[in-house]
């Protein structure tokens, strides 16, 4: 599917599907978020894209937590515990 110019791919995994997009440097994606009447926004940014690695930036609510995938997957039991 194209979009504006710009490629998107939508994949099924587990329960979700996940939406892959292209993006150049300085550009930015934005996940918004309803519950209820609560709106949350947040801005992922590609700051720099050098060689293999990206450089993101990511704005959202201090409520929302930012981890990288093996510190999330260390604390994933304590957020388990806190959801029961």
């Amino acid at each position: 599917m194209e979009q504006g110019g710009k490629q998107e791919k939508h994949e099924k995994l587990g329960g979700n599907t996940m939406l892959t997009l292209t993006r150049k440097s300085g550009e930015s994606i934005y996940l918004v978020g309803v519950r209820g009447y609560d709106l949350t926004e947040m801005e992922l940014l590609v700051r720099e894209v050098r060689g293999r690695q990206v450089r993101l930036g990511v704005e959202a609510p201090p409520s929302v937590g930012i981890y990288r995938r093996e510190v999330f997957e260390k604390i994933s039991p304590l957020l388990d515990a806190l959801r029961d």
